[in-house]
């Protein structure tokens, strides 16, 4: 038999450490109760929030949330109608843009397709007068930490789509900011070197342990770069905290549903860990009101199925109506006999292939600590 060796290549940014790293306590940026309006539609409705010097940050949410023009008022390019924005605990609620020292990554990198890529990072130092020896020292370092100082000499039109994007990051880093803001620096970008820098970008700012401000409309870029991050809605703050938590525990529909893919069941609480749905009755290790309505949910991926009834309280008979087979995932959408559409999920792995096929009768079970309490209220709402 032929042996498989496997190599495992070891970096600098161990990822599993990196979440458990504790953040410092300090603030480089406060938001207090900012609030904005453009003509008759507020954007913004009161935002408070603090992001801790040396953190990796994502603002999460839909176009049209808020995310982007919280972003342009820390940066200046933006007012607040009322409320303040501090830096390390300076009020620059006021301030223009040159005088807050803050750097702004675009979508589009607004590189000059005339100069060099050297020139394109001396830029900014130039404009500010900053003497010509530092300036050779200061770019040349900025180049070699985004690991593009071979291509100094080229034109922007010269360099691939992520080349050019690391040249964006050194024009900003080269400044020194005490902030860098990301507003969706990689979402023009196709979804392998996408996947391939948000690694470069988190191992950038391990090194230069500097805050970072990153805005998404993209769930899994969230997850998988920020220490903590803010589900925005409409203006609001739905939830913050770290992905994990975030994920495993939702404060709402809004939440489970924005941060992947979610099953929310509508039931009324019958006993202290018990519930009755429209298709029966779930155990929970859910914090359960003494009564009413709740809105439970469970994540595709932590529901099984089989063939095989189990004993089991929290398992139900279904029949499968789709399966999608979209690579690393076998996905399923299943329905329950009173009609309650649920999506199923498991790892592909390989060795033995789910050969479930549509129409077929199968039976779903639903671990007892893997159901969240969303809400609790008179009449369940599931938007």
């Amino acid at each position: 038999m032929r042996q498989c060796r496997i190599i495992l290549k070891v970096t600098e940014l161990n990822l599993g450490e990196r979440r458990k790293r504790q953040l410092e306590q300090n603030s480089d940026v406060t938001f207090g109760n900012v609030r904005k309006s453009f003509g008759d539609l507020e954007v913004l409705k009161g935002i408070s929030l603090e992001i801790r010097r040396g953190e990796f940050f994502s603002l999460l949410g839909p176009s049209g949330c808020g995310k982007t023009t919280l972003l342009r008022i820390l940066a200046g390019f933006e007012f607040a109608d009322s409320g303040e924005v501090k830096l390390r605990g300076q009020d620059v609620t006021q301030l223009p843009p040159n005088q807050r020292n803050v750097n702004t990554v675009f979508q589009n990198y607004a590189l000059f397709p005339h100069m060099s890529i050297w020139d394109n990072v001396a830029f900014g130092l130039k404009m500010r007068k900053v003497a010509a020896l530092e300036i050779n020292s200061r770019v040349e370092k900025a180049l070699e930490t985004v690991e593009i100082a071979s291509k100094a000499r080229n034109k922007p039109a010269q360099l691939s789509g992520g080349q050019r994007q690391r040249v964006a990051l050194a024009r900003a880093i080269v400044n020194e900011p005490q902030v860098l803001l990301l507003d969706e620096p990689l979402s023009a970008l196709d979804r392998k070197l996408r996947a391939n820098l948000q690694v470069e970008l988190m191992r950038l700012q391990s090194r230069l342990a500097m805050t970072f401000i990153f805005v998404t409309h993209d769930q899994e870029e969230a997850l998988t770069m920020s220490d903590r991050l803010a589900v925005m809605n409409r203006g609001v703050i739905e939830q913050l905290g770290r992905p994990e938590e975030m994920y495993e525990h939702p404060a709402n529909a809004y939440v489970a549903k924005f941060l992947g893919s979610s099953n929310t069941i509508a039931a009324t609480v019958i006993a202290a860990n018990r519930v009755k749905t429209a298709f029966g009755e779930l155990e929970t290790e859910c914090d359960l009101p003494a009564s009413g309505e709740v809105t439970l949910a469970i994540r595709p991926e932590k529901i099984s199925l089989s063939r095989t009834q189990s004993s089991n309280l929290n398992t139900v008979a279904v029949k499968i109506t789709d399966e999608i087979y979209s690579g690393a995932m076998d996905a399923y959408r299943v329905k329950t006999s009173d009609g309650t559409e649920l999506e199923v999920s498991a790892m592909n792995i390989g060795e033995v292939m789910l050969d479930f096929e549509t129409g077929e009768t199968l039976y779903a079970s639903f671990p007892t600590h893997k159901l969240i309490l969303l809400e609790a209220h008179t009449k369940a709402e599931i938007t």
